[in-house]
């Protein structure tokens, strides 16, 4: 750090000072002229001031891009997230910018949930993940070894966050944790060779946590996403215990005639649905048509499209806000393909509202009703990742 706030103080301070012998040269430009030509004959040619004043001009804008170039680190703005909503939004452009490798250390079990189709898709360009866990024991660190990520089960970790291309001095990055509550900091943000240090700092005590993968069947494989029948997804739905003699369609339905029942909207959430959409655009599907992902068991993981409960005569969202919501904000879309659910006698975990009270937030603070909760990716998932 000492060495980063010197080299910052000598950039900006040589860049200063040819500021300043800029506007002196500027400020007596006639003297200057006569000095120039005293001291060498090349400068008896009258010189005019227009291209004199040009010269200065462009010295004055290289000074400018050196000094921008030299800059050893971000600002404080790019260089901070305050909170958990910002960390995996960072997290997510780690792992789509990276390159070949991404180490993920030290985070809870939470995250795998809340960015599994951003791990898929890294995957399906053959980045190597490795997880450092002290939680391994759950089930979701088995969905990803299923889709090809080594995990790394160990009693403590040495470093808490994620690392992309750590041994590339060009393309590193790193999202460390560093917590400090009073100044509104959760983690801090590095990039390539202005943070070097600290980055294969962090590297180098990732890998002194690393074992070798208890199961690495899958760490060869690249997932990919398969159309599923509209039965096997309507099943799959009819394992959510609000939903067992209720009656399941696959619909195309009209935005317009959909009401949230969440008034946030995280913006992780939708950098995520962006680059799911482009799955889908390649593969040239409607969105969001039912389909999974294959996983290293044979297995498919299905990829849960928008759940709505018709209730009093309108569809209410169940499952989907973020997608639904990129599509009428983003894409300007009318349509959506949608899982309908009809004869649901029980009221939505959340009061429903309107689009119009929807708003994009870094991370969602609402509390539902937990004996309402509609589980459904949990319910519908039951069995997948078991060996």
């Amino acid at each position: 750090m000492r060495r980063r706030m010197k080299h910052k103080s000598r950039t900006i301070g040589l860049s200063l000072g040819g500021l300043a012998l800029t506007i002196a040269v500027i400020a007596n430009l006639e003297g200057t002229l006569q000095f120039m030509r005293r001291i060498t004959p090349v400068f008896f040619i009258r010189i005019p001031l227009g291209v004199v004043l040009l010269v200065v001009v462009l010295l004055v804008a290289a000074l400018f891009v050196v000094y921008r170039s030299q800059r050893n680190f971000p600002d404080s703005e790019r260089i901070s997230v305050s909170n958990e909503g910002q960390f995996f939004e960072r997290t997510l452009q780690l792992f789509f910018g990276a390159q070949e490798r991404v180490i993920v250390s030290g985070l809870a079990k939470d995250w795998v949930f809340h960015l599994v189709v951003a791990v898929y898709i890294a995957r399906q360009k053959q980045i190597r993940f490795d997880i450092i866990c002290a939680d391994g024991h759950h089930e979701r660190y088995r969905l990803l070894e299923l889709l090809g990520c080594r995990v790394h089960r160990v009693e403590a970790v040495n470093v808490e966050g994620v690392l992309a291309d750590p041994a590339e001095i060009r393309h590193a990055r790193a999202l460390l944790r560093c917590p400090r509550p009073s100044e509104n900091i959760a983690g801090r943000y590095y990039h390539s060779s202005p943070d070097w240090f600290a980055i294969n700092s962090s590297f180098q005590s990732a890998l002194t946590s690393m074992v070798i993968a208890p199961n690495t069947e899958g760490e060869e494989f690249a997932p990919r996403l398969q159309a599923v029948p509209h039965e096997t997804l309507i099943d799959a739905l009819k394992r959510v215990r609000f939903y067992r003699d209720a009656r399941v369609t696959i619909e195309e339905v009209s935005l317009n005639d959909t009401f949230p029942s969440s008034r946030f909207i995280a913006r992780y959430k939708l950098v995520q649905v962006a680059k799911l959409v482009e799955v889908f655009e390649q593969e040239r599907w409607p969105l969001f048509r039912p389909c999974g992902i294959a996983l290293a068991n044979a297995k498919t993981s299905l990829v849960i499209p928008p759940v709505l409960e018709e209730h009093d005569g309108k569809l209410y969202i169940a499952e989907g806000h973020t997608r639904l919501y990129f599509l009428r904000t983003r894409l300007q879309h009318s349509k959506v393909v949608a899982a309908v659910v009809r004869g649901v006698t029980q009221p939505l975990p959340l009061k429903p509202t309107h689009w119009r009270n929807v708003t994009e937030v870094d991370l969602k603070d609402e509390h539902r009703n937990a004996e309402l909760a509609r589980y459904i990716e949990s319910s519908t998932h039951q069995g997948v990742w078991s060996a």
